[in-house]
């Protein structure tokens, strides 16, 4: 292989590790500290906050990645889509310290409220991300749609909708597509880079 394709394989593995890694992480949370929806709020172990962050911070880095990649390309509009999801991503990590001690209605409510002020980054980023025509399109109307939803919620929430359980089922829906999402980015990225390959070595031969 050549030099410049070894070194955009680093760069590749990067990418794909963390774009399946940081929902895995999500979910294994989840599944190992489900949040208990008895209460008047939702309530979460301070472990699975923990590892949420864990997996949010891999995902930031990541994004950060794709964003340089893009940028390098001169690919300007998808690169400024994955910067802003980053930014989203680490306003989303901080909003979690807000419920990892004693937590209160007031608490969850500025929590819910760093978090619905982020999703607001969210759809444009999508939309700029969706640009990239390397992304097929189907993956990229459901990067849109998981925003919208997530749109939705926060709208609610800025009409003073404080029902938090419908808040954060409507939330986890956007996520869950969200996550979907980085999967199929991950996948798309993947085969993207393995033709790119086929086609290099076809055009450039190796030598005897």
């Amino acid at each position: 292989m050549m030099p410049h394709l070894q070194n955009e394989r680093k760069i590749i593995v990067i990418i794909v590790f963390a774009f399946i890694a940081q929902p895995l992480i999500s979910i294994l949370s989840a599944t190992i500290y489900p949040p208990d929806f008895s209460k008047e709020f939702p309530l979460y172990n301070p472990n699975s906050l923990m590892l949420i962050a864990f997996g949010n911070a891999i995902g930031n880095a990541d994004l950060t990645v794709m964003g340089i990649k893009l940028a390098d390309e001169k690919k300007v509009l998808p690169s400024a889509g994955f910067t802003m999801l980053g930014i989203l991503m680490g306003l989303l990590l901080v909003s979690l310290f807000e419920i990892t001690q004693v937590v209160t209605f007031e608490a969850y409510e500025k929590f819910y409220r760093i978090q619905a002020s982020g999703n607001f980054l969210y759809l444009p980023s999508m939309c700029l991300i969706s640009t990239h025509k390397e992304f097929k399109k189907w993956i990229r109307y459901i990067g849109l749609a998981s925003s919208v939803i997530l749109l939705i919620g926060s709208f609610m929430f800025l009409f003073d909708n404080r029902n938090f359980k419908m808040l954060e089922t409507i939330s986890n829906i956007g996520f869950a597509l969200m996550f979907i999402t980085f999967f199929c980015w991950a996948y798309n990225v993947y085969i993207n880079f393995n033709n790119k390959t086929r086609v290099e070595e076809k055009r450039i031969p190796a030598k005897e």
